[in-house]
């Protein structure tokens, strides 16, 4: 089993934010190497230990979208 930083479980499909930098992403694979667990997601298709992961649930993810598409509008309109 694959668990996040708050030790809950990430399956294939779950939404996912890297604490370190703020990437939000959907899961699309996992793997376990070296007593490490890895963690791949779709908007960057890097794997990222599942550690420094925490799972979003759906207020969260709504919360990610509204503040993404905030920033697009004001860095189009500002830019």
């Amino acid at each position: 089993m694959i668990v996040d930083a708050r030790n809950r479980e990430i399956n294939l499909g779950s939404h996912v934010r890297y604490v370190d930098t703020g990437t939000v992403g959907e899961v699309t694979d996992s793997k376990v190497e070296d007593d490490a667990s890895w963690v791949k997601i779709d908007k960057t298709n890097l794997w990222y230990l599942a550690n420094k992961l925490e799972l979003l649930n759906d207020e969260d993810r709504k919360s990610t979208r509204l503040n993404s598409s905030h920033d697009k509008i004001t860095n189009a309109v500002f830019s």
